[in-house]
């Protein structure tokens, strides 16, 4: 869903990049979460990917401690 929320912001899809936000909200798990937070920072149309991902940081502070975190 990452890759296709990038191709639909790139090709100014909304309703796809919504769709794809919705899947990534509620696939955040401790080895995504930073990744999701991070991709989200970088896109104003993902602002609810983003408060969801920092909830679940901070809920599940072993996340920052998964490789490359």
């Amino acid at each position: 869903a990452e890759e296709v929320f990038h191709l639909a912001v790139k090709h100014d899809i909304p309703e796809l990049a919504r769709l794809c936000v919705w899947v990534l909200r509620h696939h955040i798990a401790i080895d995504n979460a930073c990744d999701l937070l991070i991709l989200a920072g970088t896109h104003a149309s993902a602002v609810d990917l983003r408060r969801d991902a920092v909830e679940f940081i901070r809920a599940h502070p072993a996340t920052l401690d998964a490789d490359g975190w």
